[in-house]
């Protein structure tokens, strides 16, 4: 009798762990801005139907912000302060990414998900489901689906992701990592570190929806965090085709005319480039080689409708990304485990 109460009890434990809203991890900025078909202004308004969505879809929210970003947050989800932001390197108190990772780590021993604040979940994608079926050691990611206007239909947006979902214990590592939670490069970093790490990747169909504006971030911004970005990817692999094309991109130098040419990347500049545009064009040739490889280790499903620019499927071909062998190897990698 005993075996069998504990067996029962184990079936409800596993049943309710499956019904209860998984959670889900951003960091919402005090405001944001957006615009209708019309022109005016719907930021709050879109925000609120983000996290709608997000509870619609399964998901229990949480919003991470470093304790200078003086945020309201929405009654119905959860709000947890970091002690540092990165306003000298953004202009904004961002929430470090590793700060991001160490309080999801605190705050759950299970799956979980991360996402850009700015996304809506349709609640027919499965999503919640699909974190709820993860094990140690498995990451999903995916693209997302940029729209002119809400209910208008989205188009697979190719260089970065915003959907994220992995196990807690698999991200605790990483939790000394400087860059940025909603600055860029983070997104790049955090799928080649978790495989680094052992971790198998999954890339899921682009399903979570964005939209479009005219916010960018300013070029000092990019090159700041694309620069610590390479500082911290370097001594974190070893040998295979990634270590091998990024030195052949950092050792470019002023030959990076010549190189770009090749690339049909900058088929413009004809002229000497200066330190900044070098450094520019360096950052953009890494941004395109974790885009190849990434989508080498999980490729987009074939349904998805992820079209890869004809300028970077040439790249592809140049750096040799096409052919088979190891990608990406790590100084020290854990297994994944099953």
């Amino acid at each position: 009798m005993c075996g069998a109460a504990a067996r029962f009890r184990r079936v409800r434990e596993e049943l309710a762990a499956n019904l209860a809203d998984v959670q889900l991890f951003t960091s919402i900025p005090p405001t944001i801005s957006r615009t209708n078909a019309a022109g005016e202004e719907i930021g709050a308004s879109y925000q609120a139907d983000c996290i709608t969505s997000w509870i619609d879809a399964g998901f229990s929210p949480a919003t991470i912000n470093a304790r200078s970003e003086r945020v309201k947050p929405d009654s119905r989800i959860q709000q947890i302060m970091v002690e540092r932001d990165a306003a000298e390197i953004t202009g904004k108190p961002h929430p470090y990414f590793g700060d991001l990772l160490s309080a999801i780590a605190g705050q759950t021993d299970g799956p979980f998900a991360l996402v850009n604040a700015d996304v809506l979940i349709p609640s027919h994608a499965g999503l919640a489901k699909r974190v709820t079926s993860l094990r140690p050691g498995q990451m999903l990611f995916g693209r997302r689906l940029n729209v002119a206007q809400l209910g208008t239909p989205g188009t697979p947006y190719f260089y970065g992701y915003d959907f994220f979902a992995a196990y807690s214990s698999d991200v605790a590592a990483l939790a000394k990592t400087e860059l940025v939670f909603g600055a860029p490069w983070w997104d790049h970093f955090f799928p080649l570190a978790m495989h680094l790490r052992g971790c198998q990747l999954t890339q899921l169909e682009p399903q979570v929806i964005h939209l479009n504006h005219d916010e960018r971030w300013d070029p000092t911004t990019y090159k700041k965090v694309g620069d610590r970005f390479i500082a911290e990817i370097r001594p974190i692999v070893s040998d295979g085709e990634y270590a091998g094309h990024l030195r052949r991109i950092l050792a470019g130098g002023t030959d990076v005319r010549r190189v770009a040419v090749r690339d049909l990347v900058r088929l413009r500049l004809w002229r000497p480039l200066n330190p900044e545009e070098q450094r520019g064009l360096t950052l953009e040739r890494v941004g395109d080689l974790n885009l190849a490889v990434i989508d080498r280790l999980a490729p987009p499903p074939h349904s998805s409708g992820v079209r890869i620019p004809f300028r970077l499927r040439v790249q592809a071909k140049l750096l040799r990304l096409d052919v088979a062998g190891d990608s990406l190897s790590a100084t020290t990698c854990n297994s994944a485990k099953p």
